[in-house]
This record gives structure tokens, sequence and C-alpha cells, in this order.
């Protein structure tokens, strides 16, 4: 199992891996967000197996926030279902934290939605602690 930075070749498997998610989107989008990932000095890492095949993608990435200062965050990660319990979320857990320390960073948030429970015992088994629940409010503008 090979763990590299995503490149554009990598574009339709992360489409598929964000769908196992639960965040439908196609191509196109993820392509975009991708080089705008980049260009915002965040990561995302992927697992590929013998075959060439990308089994699972962590997003990582270092934020500002005024009332916390610098904070490491790790988003998306997800395996592939028929992948998963095979040490590859760990894998890229590991290397994602790597990357946020190796960018000066040595707070580590993950964000786990509510309902995800294993997800949240796997974080836990991880060394991270739960510290606040909260609330997300969105609005979106139509054009």
């Amino acid at each position: 199992m090979e763990l590299r930075f995503a490149s554009k070749k990598d574009v339709p498997d992360i489409a598929e891996l964000m769908k196992e998610l639960g965040y439908p989107t196609d191509t196109e989008s993820i392509k975009n967000r991708l080089d705008n990932i980049k260009q915002r000095n965040g990561r995302v890492i992927v697992a590929v197996d013998e075959s060439g095949e990308v089994t699972g993608c962590v997003h990582a990435f270092v934020d500002l926030r005024l009332a916390e200062g610098e904070i490491g965050e790790i988003v998306s990660l997800v395996v592939k279902k028929e992948f998963r319990g095979k040490g590859i979320g760990t894998r890229l857990l590991n290397n994602a934290k790597l990357w946020i320390q190796q960018s000066g960073c040595e707070k580590i948030r993950i964000r786990a939605n509510a309902v995800r429970k294993e997800a949240h015992q796997f974080y836990k088994e991880q060394g991270f602690e739960e510290i606040k629940s909260q609330k997300i409010f969105q609005i979106n503008h139509s054009s």
C-alpha cells in the first residue's frame, strides 16, 4: 500500500470516495477542489494498492483562527468499504498528522459528523479525545 499526495489521475476515484462518505459530487468539482486545496497549502493524501486502485483518502490543512491560533485539521477521511479494517485508515490518519506536524502546527483537530459513531470510536482509539459538541449553521446564497 502506497501513500502519496493526490494527483489529477486520482480525481474519479476521489469523487467515488466522497460518495461513500455521503457527499455526492462530480469529477470536475473534485478536480477544482484539489487545485484550490493545494493553493491554500492543504493536502489530500491517497492510499493506493498494488494494482493502482485508490482505496482511501484524507484531507489535511492548517488554519489560523483568531481565537485559537494555528490548528491543523483532518477531514474527509474515508476508506472504500471493501478495504476497511485493514489499517488503511490508520495509515492515512498518521500520514496526515505527520504532514500537519511538519507544517509547524502542534494542535490537530478532527471533525466528524455526529452520526458516524464508528468513526468516533476509531478516532478515540487513535488517541484523539472529544473536546466539544457544536451546531453548524449554514446559508446558501442562490445566484
